[in-house]
């Protein structure tokens, strides 16, 4: 009876994730055009770049990178309340689909981030731009 229970609960969890209703989990550096339209979740770091928000409303533009200062990163796209953590350096999982244009379009909620090395990096950073000006 116990294996019985297995299959079929592997058979529902494969059935789910066909359907698009559980995501992929990847690194940043793993997403490629190939995964376009299916839900993924893209674990990595807010790049030390500015992200935009545009005025008066909830919507973020931000790139995930495998550090705060590397440039290999891919380009997300969010509308809602962001966790307090979430700033440049800080390390995210982001969880959406990606469109034609290589951009990861974030569900409702679907970031989770956490303080981490690049948010300092990322102020330091910062301040010798300051200083070079």
């Amino acid at each position: 009876m116990n294996a019985a229970v297995l299959v079929v609960a592997g058979c529902a969890l494969v059935a789910c994730n066909r359907q698009g209703g559980l995501p992929v989990y990847k690194e940043v550096r793993e997403v490629h055009g190939n995964l376009r339209g299916k839900l993924l979740q893209v674990h990595g770091v807010v790049a030390c770049k500015p992200f935009k928000r545009e005025r008066s409303t909830m919507s973020y533009r931000f790139e995930i990178s495998t550090s705060a200062s590397s440039e290999d990163g891919i380009s997300a796209r969010y509308s809602g309340d962001v966790p307090d953590p979430f700033m440049p350096g800080a390390e995210v999982i982001a969880e959406g689909t990606l469109d034609d244009h290589m951009v990861l379009d974030v569900v409702k909620d679907g970031i989770m981030a956490k303080r981490g090395k690049g948010i300092e990096r990322c102020a330091a950073l910062k301040r010798l731009e300051m200083e070079d000006q």
